[in-house]
């Protein structure tokens, strides 16, 4: 199914039910590719279950997964950002899903540098490991 696209509007234009209620994400700013990191949010006046999160750059710049694992904290919600394969520039979008209108948005940079010998990054993969594969 297609994605409708995001609604880009000023905050003094927002519709009524948009008033009083924001959304502010932090992001790291560089990433290596392939890994993973998580995302805090802050909703104000909204739940996560209002918000959509979007990657406009598709999979090349990662996936939004919207797992509430064991760490989940409702009162300091986030989300895990799980890095493309492609080094570049890109942004994460967070979009009101009854309006579809732009909430946030923050910039960050996947990149192939990896600058601390001792520790690896971290990595997310998809699909089955037959490492990790339970017999």
């Amino acid at each position: 199914m297609p994605e409708i696209p995001i609604r880009r509007i000023l905050k003094k234009d927002w519709p009524i039910l948009l008033f009083r209620k924001r959304v502010a994400l932090s992001v790291e700013k560089v990433l290596f590719v392939g890994s993973y990191s998580r995302v805090k949010v802050k909703p104000r006046g909204l739940t996560m279950d209002d918000v959509d999160f979007r990657l406009p750059a598709g999979a090349k710049s990662g996936v939004v997964s919207l797992c509430r694992d064991s760490d989940y904290n409702p009162l300091d919600p986030e989300v895990m950002l799980c890095v493309g394969y492609e080094p570049g520039d890109y942004v994460l979008q967070a979009v009101d899903k009854s309006t579809n209108i732009l909430m946030a948005e923050e910039k960050f940079t996947v990149t192939t540098d990896w600058n601390d010998p001792k520790n690896g990054p971290s990595l997310s993969f998809t699909g089955i490991s037959e490492e990790l594969r339970q017999n």
